[in-house]
């Protein structure tokens, strides 16, 4: 197989935010319906130059609002899908927290339903390609907010929600306390686990989401490399990294793509993936980021094979594959 066909296989995505994958035009039409002059409108749509993941995370501030209703939030869940789709994915896994999304009178199952009912027609429209749904806690978040994300994950395990994560920036109080019990209750139930960590917090944070969340995988995890223990624990339990090449670079996670530590990661016995984030922020998609990944990261063709692998074995599936031996 040649390296050039790698982003034309059919892939995964496996970390991607709702409110941050919406189509511009979307947007665009329901900022303009909000009564938003389309002067206000465009510098919210991509983040542009690179800097801090405060200053990236600020961007969502302008999103949502306009995703307040039940059929922005189905539109926006369809042509997520749909987009996907159309650039060889088999599999995404979309993200969002639902308690983010109650400013419009919906309640937290309304708000969920509507992603669902979006995600399901896109399913049955285009066929060939599933989706499934993460539900986010928040840094900052208390013990209460925290078990309503995991009641509301519960409540739709049989209709689409595989798992939870806590989201959000690393560089305050980072607090998984709020998250331990309920999580535990939620992995008892079936779901899964993931965790933003080590983006723009030290490996420590890592070691932290697998010891007292028990996440299965990792949210960018750049910093992983930074504590032998962190890989050698994500080495041992096969957690997941779900590296973001363009985003990592635009928070300031990494100075270059070039720099990505995704290969060392892979040497280091990793079980890496390749994700888009927020793909309209960072004008990105999936097959944009593979791209970036041969021809920016200089991952070989056996890497590629590998980490292609990875995004299968690593999904929040029953019946996903059995984890990938890393053997390079």
């Amino acid at each position: 197989m040649e390296i050039g066909l790698f982003p034309y296989l059919p892939k995964t995505d496996l970390h991607l935010h709702l409110d941050g994958a919406a189509r511009p035009d979307t947007l665009r039409d329901l900022a303009l319906q909000a009564g938003i002059p389309p002067e206000k409108i465009e510098p919210h749509l991509r983040v542009g130059s690179p800097g801090s993941l405060a200053e990236y995370l600020a961007h969502f501030d302008f999103v949502l609002p306009l995703m307040q209703t039940r059929k922005a939030l189905s539109r926006i869940a369809y042509e997520i899908v749909e987009d996907a789709s159309q650039r060889n994915v088999a599999y995404v896994e979309i993200r969002f927290c639902p308690l983010l999304l109650l400013d419009g009178g919906l309640s937290g199952e309304e708000a969920v339903n509507a992603v669902v009912e979006g995600v399901r027609a896109a399913e049955e429209d285009l066929g060939g390609i599933l989706g499934r749904l993460i539900l986010c806690g928040l840094q900052g978040m208390d013990g209460d907010a925290a078990t309503r994300v995991v009641d509301l994950a519960l409540a739709f395990q049989l209709s689409g929600v595989v798992g939870v994560d806590v989201a959000g920036d690393e560089a305050g109080k980072f607090n998984l306390a709020p998250f331990e019990r309920p999580f535990a209750r939620a992995r008892d139930a079936g779901l899964r686990i993931t965790c933003h960590a080590g983006e723009n917090g030290p490996a420590d944070h890592v070691i932290q989401a697998m010891e007292r969340l028990g996440a299965q995988r990792i949210g960018h995890g750049t910093a992983i490399l930074g504590d032998p223990r962190a890989v050698a624990l994500a080495r041992e339990r096969n957690v997941g990294i779900e590296c973001c090449p363009t985003s990592n670079y635009q928070t300031g996670a990494i100075r270059s793509l070039a720099e990505h530590p995704i290969r060392e990661m892979l040497a280091a016995g990793l079980s890496c993936t390749i994700n888009t984030d927020n793909p309209m922020f960072s004008e990105t998609d999936i097959e944009r980021e593979w791209n970036l990944a041969i021809d920016e990261m200089k991952l070989t063709a056996d890497e590629c094979s590998l980490v292609l692998a990875n995004g299968f074995s690593q999904m929040f599936l029953e019946d996903a594959p059995a984890p990938v031996r890393n053997v390079l």
